[in-house]
């Protein structure tokens, strides 16, 4: 997709970040509202639905977002999108960047190894 000069290769599974930033500058030209929207659903952990939305306007917004999402990925990638249907590009969104960006999963092991590093003085321990 082309606008206003910025093209968006569609996104193949490959180079999540650099999709990803070229994706939200896209979105940010045709409403700025979607900078701290795509941000928001970035740091969520549960499902993205109708209640997560204050206004009409913000619901409008991610049901767009879910028909430019669609057109801008490979059909490989469909799976990850078509998992528990949805109207919600933000719930999209919310699920290419779990699966694909690699800063993500580096968090959630950085989480996992310094939970198994804890250590526990012998002398705090119950008999």
């Amino acid at each position: 997709m082309m606008m206003r000069g910025l093209v968006v290769e569609k996104f193949n599974g490959e180079n999540f970040l650099s999709f990803a930033d070229r994706f939200k500058s896209l979105m940010f030209l045709e409403n700025a509202l979607y900078e701290n929207m795509l941000n928001g659903a970035e740091s969520k952990d549960e499902e993205i639905d109708d209640d997560d939305f204050t206004n009409d306007e913000a619901i409008s917004l991610s049901r767009r977002l879910k028909h430019i999402l669609l057109l801008h990925c490979e059909k490989m990638i469909d799976p990850v999108l078509q998992q528990h249907t949805t109207d919600h590009g933000l719930e999209l969104w919310r699920r290419l960047h779990r699966q694909f960006n690699p800063r993500s999963r580096m968090t959630s092991m950085g989480r996992l190894v310094s939970i198994m590093a804890v250590t526990f003085e012998l002398s705090t321990l119950e008999n």
